[in-house]
């Protein structure tokens, strides 16, 4: 599976690129930064830094329609805590479920931690999005993702939500298995630059 990273919080979650580079030589990982970050020149995984318009929809399109070579891809931005997992009575580091997204039999499918996560942001958000192959063939054939290019990285004015709804509707003419729910507690995926934070 690919995973593309919409980079904004190199400082503060450097746990969850540690957690990236555990399973590099499983996970193609690339790194779409939307600033500029001496942490990328030691993070040892591949990265581009483009100019932040649009979001993570901006990032996501850009990765789409310039790195990505063919296959299943999680897009998620980094933005994320990755918390331990129980299992057999365990405690299991949670890097392994990203091998278990990677196994999903659909189309298209939004990941929340959590069933109230999913109501609060109408079953959709642009935090973690896992995508088939043939879903992302489609999308790239359509011209890719649309994004906001006037949106320059403020999340406060404006319809930031604009890519996510636009997305919504390309789901509905591509088609397919999608709009799915993938329900992972151990992924605490933060409202961007929440720093309130209980681990």
């Amino acid at each position: 599976m690919n995973i593309c990273v919409a980079g904004w919080y190199f400082e503060k979650f450097d746990e969850f690129y540690a957690s990236l580079y555990r399973i590099k030589e499983n996970h193609n990982i690339h790194i779409v930064a939307n600033r500029h970050s001496d942490f990328l020149e030691i993070a040892d995984l591949p990265y581009t830094v483009r100019e932040n318009t649009g979001l993570e929809w901006g990032a996501y399109n850009h990765y789409l329609m310039n790195i990505w070579e063919g296959g299943p891809t999680l897009f998620t931005h980094d933005d994320v805590i990755l918390g331990p997992v129980l299992e057999d009575y365990e405690f299991k580091p949670p890097e392994f479920l990203f091998d278990r997204i990677a196994d999903a039999s659909i189309d298209q499918g939004y990941v929340f931690s959590s069933r109230r996560e999913d109501v609060v942001n109408y079953g959709q958000h642009g935090r973690m999005i896992f995508m088939s192959d043939s879903f992302l063939n489609k999308a790239k054939q359509s011209g890719g993702f649309w994004f906001d290019d006037t949106n320059t990285g403020n999340t406060e004015t404006g319809d930031y939500n604009a890519g996510i709804n636009r997305f919504r509707e390309q789901t509905a003419k591509i088609g397919g298995d999608i709009n799915r729910k993938i329900y992972i507690p151990a992924f605490n995926l933060l409202k961007r630059g929440d720093i309130t934070v209980n681990i």
